[in-house]
């Protein structure tokens, strides 16, 4: 009896681990879908598979989900994306949770750019000068085959004068994020 119990609970197990995202976006907060009931939600789906799932909430708005494995644990996390058109370019906000929906923190996750990251030494604007006038910094997230891209695009919301005096300084204007270790990193 023993050895039975045993093997239904190591089957149950890896069925857990094995669950579809769309389970978990069935329990999925109200404040990352806002206004939207569950029949609402299921037709905004605008991509789905096993691990990923992607909707617009809005008509300027949408709601990625991607689900990794956790290396040292048998359950998985959510990298949720939220993206918003603003200014003529994509605002991203980037979160993390359990698949109960229990918010994780950020910055044990994913670092998050900076200035830094987007800037090349140059003679005629220093990284102090780049950072103040690179004002607002709005990155845009979204995920591409098994990472993540993180873009600026200061050239569609800044003035024409400001972005000419910081493009000498422009490294690149996009990055990659890689999952590893139970961690994104930058590439």
């Amino acid at each position: 009896m023993r050895k039975v119990f045993l093997y239904l609970l190591l089957i149950m197990c890896g069925a857990a681990k094995a669950q579809n995202i769309a389970l978990y976006f069935e329990l999925i907060p109200e404040d990352l879908v806002l206004y939207m009931n569950a029949e609402s939600r299921k037709s905004k789906i605008d991509t789905l598979s096993t691990d990923y799932l992607s909707m617009h909430t809005s008509g300027i708005s949408t709601l990625d989900i991607k689900m990794l494995p956790l290396t040292n644990d048998s359950t998985n996390i959510l990298t949720v994306i939220e993206s918003v058109e603003t200014v003529g370019t994509i605002d991203s906000n980037i979160k993390f949770y359990t698949t109960t929906w229990s918010k994780l923190p950020t910055e044990k996750y994913f670092p998050v750019p900076e200035y830094k990251d987007f800037y090349k030494e140059n003679d005629s604007i220093s990284l102090d000068e780049f950072s103040k006038l690179c004002i607002p910094f709005i990155v845009s997230y979204r995920f591409a085959g098994e990472g993540i891209i993180a873009t600026i695009d200061p050239e569609k919301y800044l003035p024409v004068e400001t972005y000419q005096k910081l493009s000498p300084a422009f490294a690149r204007k996009h990055m990659i994020y890689l999952w590893n270790d139970d961690k994104w990193y930058k590439q």
